[in-house]
């Protein structure tokens, strides 16, 4: 767990296709003031997210419909083709 993250409150708002879930947490924030933010999250089981990572600045890059190309594994669900 994050230690500057504390889950406050989980409510399920939906549960029917996916479950639907409204998270309340409070963080600590750089300057050391807690801050409570609500988040709404699709649990939809197994998954898996890719964040492509910027190693020399060491941030996140932000991409809108980025689709990675997948293939079948043998005992694999997905495997990420490389090259």
């Amino acid at each position: 767990m994050i230690e500057n993250v504390n889950i406050l409150q989980t409510d399920i708002l939906s549960s029917n296709w996916y479950t639907l879930k409204k998270i309340t947490y409070e963080y600590r924030k750089k300057d050391g003031t807690l801050k409570v933010q609500d988040r709404e999250a699709y649990d939809r089981g197994n998954g898996a997210t890719i964040l492509l990572y910027n190693k020399e600045t060491k941030t996140v890059v932000p991409k809108r419909g980025y689709v990675p190309d997948f293939e079948p594994v043998e005992g694999k669900s997905l495997a990420c083709r490389q090259g």
